[in-house]
């Protein structure tokens, strides 16, 4: 039987506080990411997981995603949805339902949205996550400019950014920095080789407030943006000594550019390593995830490693692994 899961609002996670590993640094970062729930004070959230239909493997059939008034259905199996469609956004209250066929593979991502229900939407608008302000556009790619499977991870590092240094490499459009710099970060350095993100991630922080040193603006910033391959970055990090205390390191399940192929499975435990030995403050930590389902930890940095996808999935998505998360130690 395919089961069908349901939220009307932000769910919290809400475990009893324990002591355990307070006396060692590595424990106190132990001890907050595993006892974590999303905060209850009010922050305004209209962006998030609304339903989703699962199939016998836990796997999503399809997944309704909130952007404020409108919702973006995602089809992970060709079935019909334009009756579903109207039905959801009745049920919800929405202004426009936005269908993206991701059963489709096509690199160039043609023709894979489309407007099934309700009204068009803006080209561009605003969400709000834990009160900050993220751009998202909801009729070009499959994904929108905001991976909500993140919720968790993002107000997590809130916990330990207040005046440390915040490397985020596969940046995307900076969601990660924009919560580092807003909690207080000396400085947030964002890389990632599309400039179209680059430049979405600059105009994330000017939404809320933050400048950002990118393409001319925001010049003296700490909170700097890098058009730069990963690779490259590191390379140049590494030759002028440049240390931090948080890294977040979200790569994509396979990549290629001019000089590299990079894979997550295969290429994981070399470039954690890389970061731990060159880059990595002693006392801080790396966050890693990948939404590759079939990925499994490196045997030869598994010891050294704490699980964490059992705190950083959002409650509504669950049993659906949509992640994998993990934090190594400087």
């Amino acid at each position: 039987m395919s089961k069908c899961w349901t939220t009307h609002e932000v769910l919290c996670y809400s475990n009893k506080y324990n002591r355990l590993f307070e006396r060692t640094i590595h424990g106190i970062i132990k001890l907050a990411f595993n006892n974590y729930y999303l905060k209850a004070k009010g922050y305004m959230t209209n962006t998030y997981r609304l339903e989703q239909k699962l199939n016998d493997l836990n796997n999503p059939i399809w997944a309704l995603d909130k952007y404020a008034d409108f919702a973006v259905l995602q089809a992970y199996e060709n079935v019909e949805m334009k009756e579903l469609s109207e039905s959801l956004l009745n049920k919800y209250k929405l202004k426009g339902i936005y269908l993206k066929k991701r059963f489709i593979n096509d690199p160039k991502q043609e023709n894979l949205t489309e407007l099934v229900a309700g009204e068009e939407a803006p080209d561009e608008m605003e969400v709000v996550e834990n009160d900050l302000k993220f751009l998202i556009k909801l009729k070009e790619r499959l994904d929108v400019g905001l991976f909500l499977d993140h919720r968790i991870s993002r107000e997590m590092i809130t916990d330990y950014a207040k005046n440390k240094s915040v490397l985020n490499l596969f940046a995307y459009t900076g969601s990660f920095s924009i919560y580092a710099a807003a909690t207080g970060a000396k400085s947030t350095t964002t890389v990632d080789l599309s400039n179209n993100y680059c430049t979405w991630a600059q105009r994330n922080f000017e939404l809320n407030g933050i400048e950002a040193n990118y393409k001319g603006k925001g010049h003296g910033s700490p909170h700097e943006i890098w058009h730069e391959d990963v690779f490259e970055f590191i390379k140049i990090a590494i030759e002028t000594h440049s240390k931090y205390d948080i890294i977040i390191l979200d790569p994509p399940s396979f990549s290629r550019n001019k000089s590299k192929v990079f894979n997550v499975q295969n290429d994981h435990e070399e470039l954690i390593r890389s970061l731990q030995r060159n880059l990595l403050n002693p006392g801080g930590f790396i966050l890693f995830s990948t939404n590759l389902s079939s990925f499994v930890l490196s045997k030869y940095i598994r010891p050294g490693a704490d699980k964490m996808t059992n705190k950083t999935v959002p409650k509504e998505f669950l049993p659906f692994r949509v992640h994998q998360s993990f934090v190594f130690y400087g």
